[in-house]
Protein backbone atom coordinates (compact mmCIF):
# COMPACT_ATOMS: atom_id res chain seq x y z
CA UNK A 1 0.00 0.00 0.00
CA UNK A 2 1.78 3.42 -0.83
CA UNK A 3 1.85 5.82 1.87
CA UNK A 4 1.03 9.63 1.04
CA UNK A 5 4.21 11.93 1.72
CA UNK A 6 4.91 15.62 1.73
CA UNK A 7 6.60 16.13 -2.04
CA UNK A 8 6.73 19.61 -3.67
CA UNK A 9 3.62 21.25 -4.40
CA UNK A 10 5.00 21.38 -8.30
CA UNK A 11 4.85 17.46 -8.56
CA UNK A 12 1.15 17.68 -7.17
CA UNK A 13 0.39 20.35 -9.37
CA UNK A 14 -0.92 22.44 -6.47
CA UNK A 15 -0.66 26.24 -5.85
CA UNK A 16 0.64 27.40 -2.34
CA UNK A 17 -1.86 29.45 -2.50
CA UNK A 18 -4.44 27.03 -2.64
CA UNK A 19 -2.84 24.67 -0.16
CA UNK A 20 -3.04 27.85 2.77
CA UNK A 21 -7.04 28.69 1.35
CA UNK A 22 -7.04 24.61 2.98
CA UNK A 23 -4.93 24.97 6.38
CA UNK A 24 -6.93 28.79 6.49
CA UNK A 25 -10.60 27.82 6.12
CA UNK A 26 -9.49 24.66 8.58
CA UNK A 27 -8.50 27.06 11.08
CA UNK A 28 -11.71 29.41 10.79
CA UNK A 29 -14.03 26.09 11.53
CA UNK A 30 -13.13 25.94 14.98
CA UNK A 31 -12.17 29.85 15.53
CA UNK A 32 -16.19 29.88 14.74
CA UNK A 33 -17.28 27.11 17.04
CA UNK A 34 -18.90 25.31 14.02
CA UNK A 35 -16.72 22.12 15.42
CA UNK A 36 -14.36 22.24 18.97
CA UNK A 37 -12.03 20.09 17.43
CA UNK A 38 -10.89 18.64 14.40
CA UNK A 39 -8.32 17.14 12.14
CA UNK A 40 -7.98 17.44 8.50
CA UNK A 41 -5.98 16.15 6.04
CA UNK A 42 -5.71 16.98 1.83
CA UNK A 43 -3.76 14.99 -0.62
CA UNK A 44 -3.42 14.97 -4.52
CA UNK A 45 -1.33 12.59 -6.93
CA UNK A 46 0.38 11.07 -3.54
CA UNK A 47 1.25 13.86 -2.17
CA UNK A 48 0.54 15.09 0.88
CA UNK A 49 -0.72 18.82 1.23
CA UNK A 50 -2.05 19.37 4.70
CA UNK A 51 -2.22 17.40 8.01
CA UNK A 52 -3.48 19.91 10.60
CA UNK A 53 -4.83 19.61 13.47
CA UNK A 54 -7.31 22.71 15.01
CA UNK A 55 -8.68 23.11 18.87
CA UNK A 56 -8.06 21.59 21.53
CA UNK A 57 -8.29 17.77 23.12
CA UNK A 58 -11.43 18.73 25.56
CA UNK A 59 -13.28 21.41 26.73
CA UNK A 60 -11.41 21.61 29.48
CA UNK A 61 -10.01 25.56 29.70
CA UNK A 62 -6.46 24.01 30.31
CA UNK A 63 -6.76 21.16 27.91
CA UNK A 64 -3.44 20.41 25.42
CA UNK A 65 -3.80 21.67 22.21
CA UNK A 66 -4.52 18.76 19.80
CA UNK A 67 -2.60 16.77 17.61
CA UNK A 68 -2.69 15.29 14.21
CA UNK A 69 -2.21 11.96 15.83
CA UNK A 70 -5.70 12.34 18.15
CA UNK A 71 -7.83 9.53 18.11
CA UNK A 72 -11.70 9.90 18.02
CA UNK A 73 -14.74 8.17 19.00
CA UNK A 74 -16.95 7.66 16.16
CA UNK A 75 -20.28 6.24 16.96
CA UNK A 76 -22.28 3.75 14.31
CA UNK A 77 -19.11 3.29 11.94
CA UNK A 78 -18.86 -0.49 13.37
CA UNK A 79 -21.71 -1.29 10.96
CA UNK A 80 -19.36 -0.99 8.37
CA UNK A 81 -16.61 -3.23 10.18
CA UNK A 82 -19.24 -5.87 11.06
CA UNK A 83 -20.27 -6.31 7.22
CA UNK A 84 -17.36 -6.41 5.79
CA UNK A 85 -16.29 -9.21 8.16
CA UNK A 86 -19.72 -10.77 7.33
CA UNK A 87 -19.13 -10.55 3.79
CA UNK A 88 -15.08 -11.83 4.06
CA UNK A 89 -16.91 -15.19 5.77
CA UNK A 90 -19.13 -15.56 3.24
CA UNK A 91 -16.68 -15.43 0.57
CA UNK A 92 -14.65 -17.87 2.65
CA UNK A 93 -18.16 -20.24 2.41
CA UNK A 94 -18.60 -20.34 6.46
CA UNK A 95 -21.59 -17.78 6.28
CA UNK A 96 -24.65 -17.86 4.11
CA UNK A 97 -26.65 -14.40 3.59
CA UNK A 98 -29.60 -16.39 2.97
CA UNK A 99 -29.05 -18.96 5.41
CA UNK A 100 -31.44 -18.00 8.64
CA UNK A 101 -29.57 -16.43 11.84
CA UNK A 102 -30.90 -19.54 14.00
CA UNK A 103 -28.36 -21.48 12.00
CA UNK A 104 -25.49 -19.45 13.68
CA UNK A 105 -27.39 -18.31 17.02
CA UNK A 106 -29.53 -21.16 18.06
CA UNK A 107 -31.10 -19.15 20.66
CA UNK A 108 -32.35 -16.55 18.37
CA UNK A 109 -35.54 -18.34 18.97
CA UNK A 110 -39.51 -17.36 18.70
CA UNK A 111 -42.63 -17.05 16.41
CA UNK A 112 -41.35 -16.15 12.56
CA UNK A 113 -37.49 -16.13 14.07
CA UNK A 114 -36.36 -18.61 11.42
CA UNK A 115 -37.56 -16.55 8.57
CA UNK A 116 -34.87 -13.63 9.63
CA UNK A 117 -31.80 -14.40 7.35
CA UNK A 118 -28.07 -13.07 7.60
CA UNK A 119 -29.35 -10.57 4.59
CA UNK A 120 -32.07 -9.37 6.72
CA UNK A 121 -29.81 -8.41 9.52
CA UNK A 122 -27.43 -6.65 6.99
CA UNK A 123 -30.31 -4.58 5.26
CA UNK A 124 -32.25 -3.60 8.48
CA UNK A 125 -35.41 -5.30 7.44
CA UNK A 126 -35.41 -8.65 9.53
CA UNK A 127 -38.58 -7.09 11.72
CA UNK A 128 -36.85 -6.65 14.90
CA UNK A 129 -37.91 -3.14 16.73
CA UNK A 130 -35.23 -1.92 18.95
CA UNK A 131 -37.94 -0.64 21.40
CA UNK A 132 -39.15 -4.04 22.42
CA UNK A 133 -35.85 -5.70 22.32
CA UNK A 134 -34.97 -3.45 24.95
CA UNK A 135 -37.96 -4.20 27.39
CA UNK A 136 -37.50 -7.92 26.86
CA UNK A 137 -33.91 -7.31 28.30
CA UNK A 138 -34.84 -5.56 30.64
CA UNK A 139 -37.64 -8.05 31.97
CA UNK A 140 -34.37 -10.37 32.19
CA UNK A 141 -32.47 -7.81 34.50
CA UNK A 142 -35.04 -7.99 36.93
CA UNK A 143 -35.38 -11.91 36.97
CA UNK A 144 -31.70 -12.10 36.46
CA UNK A 145 -31.59 -14.43 33.87
CA UNK A 146 -28.20 -14.76 32.36
CA UNK A 147 -26.48 -17.72 31.82
CA UNK A 148 -22.14 -17.20 32.05
CA UNK A 149 -20.68 -15.64 28.69
CA UNK A 150 -18.08 -17.65 27.09
CA UNK A 151 -14.53 -16.55 27.09
CA UNK A 152 -13.54 -15.01 23.99
CA UNK A 153 -17.18 -12.46 24.47
CA UNK A 154 -17.55 -9.51 25.89
CA UNK A 155 -20.09 -9.71 29.74
CA UNK A 156 -21.98 -6.47 28.51
CA UNK A 157 -22.28 -7.50 25.11
CA UNK A 158 -23.45 -11.08 26.30
CA UNK A 159 -26.30 -9.56 28.81
CA UNK A 160 -27.54 -7.30 25.73
CA UNK A 161 -27.73 -10.22 23.26
CA UNK A 162 -29.02 -12.55 24.97
CA UNK A 163 -31.86 -10.07 26.51
CA UNK A 164 -32.99 -9.98 22.89
CA UNK A 165 -32.82 -13.66 21.81
CA UNK A 166 -36.52 -14.44 22.19
CA UNK A 167 -37.71 -10.82 21.92
CA UNK A 168 -40.62 -11.17 19.62
CA UNK A 169 -40.50 -9.66 15.93
CA UNK A 170 -42.65 -6.77 14.82
CA UNK A 171 -43.01 -7.24 11.13
CA UNK A 172 -42.38 -10.05 8.65
CA UNK A 173 -38.87 -10.20 8.09
CA UNK A 174 -38.29 -8.66 4.65
CA UNK A 175 -41.23 -6.35 4.20
CA UNK A 176 -40.36 -3.19 6.18
CA UNK A 177 -37.26 -1.38 6.36
CA UNK A 178 -36.66 -0.05 10.26
CA UNK A 179 -32.69 0.73 11.44
CA UNK A 180 -32.42 -1.53 14.15
CA UNK A 181 -28.32 -1.38 15.54
CA UNK A 182 -29.80 -4.63 17.82
CA UNK A 183 -29.02 -6.89 13.88
CA UNK A 184 -25.86 -6.04 13.77
CA UNK A 185 -24.72 -6.58 17.48
CA UNK A 186 -26.29 -10.46 16.45
CA UNK A 187 -23.94 -10.11 13.17
CA UNK A 188 -20.92 -9.63 15.38
CA UNK A 189 -22.11 -12.85 17.10
CA UNK A 190 -22.21 -14.48 14.39
CA UNK A 191 -18.58 -13.40 13.30
CA UNK A 192 -17.77 -14.46 17.11
CA UNK A 193 -19.34 -17.95 16.86
CA UNK A 194 -18.16 -18.99 13.27
CA UNK A 195 -14.73 -17.89 13.52
CA UNK A 196 -13.65 -18.96 16.67
CA UNK A 197 -12.37 -15.21 17.55
CA UNK A 198 -13.73 -12.53 19.49
CA UNK A 199 -15.57 -10.01 17.68
CA UNK A 200 -12.66 -7.17 18.05
CA UNK A 201 -9.85 -9.63 17.74
CA UNK A 202 -11.29 -10.89 14.35
CA UNK A 203 -11.83 -7.35 12.68
CA UNK A 204 -8.32 -6.67 13.99
CA UNK A 205 -6.38 -9.17 12.44
CA UNK A 206 -8.34 -9.22 8.93
CA UNK A 207 -9.44 -6.08 8.33
CA UNK A 208 -7.25 -3.59 10.43
CA UNK A 209 -3.93 -4.46 10.69
CA UNK A 210 -4.14 -5.26 6.26
CA UNK A 211 -5.05 -1.56 6.07
CA UNK A 212 -2.43 -0.49 8.20
CA UNK A 213 -5.11 0.99 10.58
CA UNK A 214 -2.70 1.34 13.44
CA UNK A 215 -4.86 3.59 15.42
CA UNK A 216 -8.19 2.15 15.58
CA UNK A 217 -9.47 0.65 18.45
CA UNK A 218 -12.71 -1.37 19.88
CA UNK A 219 -11.39 -0.67 23.23
CA UNK A 220 -8.85 1.96 23.26
CA UNK A 221 -5.56 0.56 24.96
CA UNK A 222 -4.77 2.98 28.76
CA UNK A 223 -1.85 3.78 27.47
CA UNK A 224 -2.98 5.59 24.34
CA UNK A 225 -6.46 7.38 25.86
CA UNK A 226 -4.51 10.32 26.31
CA UNK A 227 -4.61 10.91 22.74
CA UNK A 228 -8.54 10.54 22.89
CA UNK A 229 -10.68 13.81 21.75
CA UNK A 230 -13.48 14.29 25.07
CA UNK A 231 -16.45 16.52 24.08
CA UNK A 232 -18.27 18.14 26.37
CA UNK A 233 -20.82 16.80 28.52
CA UNK A 234 -23.69 18.26 26.86
CA UNK A 235 -22.61 17.09 23.75
CA UNK A 236 -22.85 13.58 24.86
CA UNK A 237 -26.41 14.56 25.91
CA UNK A 238 -27.58 15.41 22.45
CA UNK A 239 -25.81 12.64 20.78
CA UNK A 240 -26.50 9.95 23.58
Amino acid sequence: MKKLSFYSLEQAGVSAYGVERIRTAAAQIVKDNITPAQVIVAARKGTLLVHQANGKFGPEPDAAELTVDAIYPICSITKLFTSTAIMMLMEQGKVGLNRPVSDYIPEFAGEGKTKVCVHHLLTHTSGLDGEVIWMNGQEKQEQRQYPPHEPNQDPDQHKYLYGGYDAPLSNEPGTVMSYCGYGYELLGEIIRRVSGQAYDVFVKETIFQPLGMENTYYRVPMEVRNKVVRRAPEAHARNG
